[in-house]
């Protein structure tokens, strides 16, 4: 007998709408991820400009885990480019499981968020890729989204240690067999 394992496609939230967004949920779109998006604002947060989303939503930062259940996710990544925004945002996921929390940005704006997270940044600190994405160079909307997709991509098929040491630039030989990481809850 024949067996091929089967997992449920990723399901990657994203928290903020902007135009940088839509990239991003064109390539998650691609390889058959589940994509969910939440802005605050009713322009951004219009699913006619994310048609390959499976849901988009619209609601303030700190309404966030009234309006989606983070337990089905394997990874959210903030990039409002709203800092009060993207702070609510670390806070409302400080409170999850979700093991990869992604957040655009420097590395300046990185240690002012934790630093206003105060004791929640403890909780998240372990499980935030920030700057997120691998650094595979480009400015662009397409090549950052290319990025943050492939950091993604790692973090989720070969593993969290792989994925860091790839971010940094480490060669690491490739595994033969790819494992995905469950969300903690049945998607």
């Amino acid at each position: 007998m024949f067996a091929l394992p089967l997992s449920l496609p990723p399901r990657i939230l994203l928290l903020g709408a902007g135009p940088d967004a839509a990239p991003v949920v064109d390539f998650a779109a691609r390889l058959n991820w589940k994509v969910t998006l939440v802005d605050h604002r009713p322009a951004y947060a219009d699913a006619t400009h994310f048609p390959s989303a499976e849901r988009v939503v619209q609601a303030r930062p700190e309404e966030l885990l009234n309006v989606v259940d983070p337990s089905h996710f394997h990874a959210a990544v903030v990039m409002s480019h709203h800092l009060p925004s993207d702070l609510s945002y670390l806070r409302a996921l400080a409170a999850t499981s979700v093991p990869y929390i992604g957040l655009l940005g420097p590395a300046v704006r990185r240690e002012r968020l934790l630093a206003d997270l105060e004791s929640d940044a403890d909780k998240i600190r372990r499980r935030l890729h920030a700057p997120v994405g691998l650094p595979i160079g480009g400015r662009t909307p397409e090549s950052i989204a290319l990025a943050i997709i492939a950091e993604i991509h790692a973090f989720v098929y070969v593993g969290d240690e792989r994925a860091l040491q790839l971010a940094r630039g480490a060669e690491v030989p490739l595994q033969t067999t790819a494992r995905a990481l469950a969300p903690t809850r049945s998607a």
